[in-house]
């Protein structure tokens, strides 16, 4: 699933989203700078592609809210304009991990 598309150059980040946790997740909210997206209902290893716009320095700021009614949150990785970024962002149970070897 292809949430947003931008064409491919330098300032733009993809990140591939694994639903590696035992729950389905109700919503999703991630911030990069000043840039922010909430993707919605992702079931259970379950695999989201999307994309953004790299306008300065910053990091992702992800909040997972499952349906269970737990919620877990990080601050992780860096971005900067000028690189190609292309991250796995892998949410378990109890924690949201960058670019791991990819295990269920």
């Amino acid at each position: 699933m292809v949430i947003k598309n931008i064409k491919n150059n330098k300032n733009i980040g993809n990140i591939s989203i694994f639903n590696y946790s035992t729950n389905k997740i109700k919503k999703m909210n991630i911030v990069i700078a000043n840039y922010s997206m909430t993707i919605n209902e992702i079931n259970i290893n379950e695999v989201i592609r999307t994309n953004f716009q790299i306008s300065t320095d910053s990091h992702y700021q992800i909040k997972i809210y499952f349906v269970n009614n737990k919620e877990i949150n990080t601050n992780i990785g860096y971005i900067t304009p000028g690189l190609s970024i292309d991250d796995k962002i892998v949410i378990k149970n109890k924690v949201i991990l960058l670019n791991p070897k990819i295990t269920k």
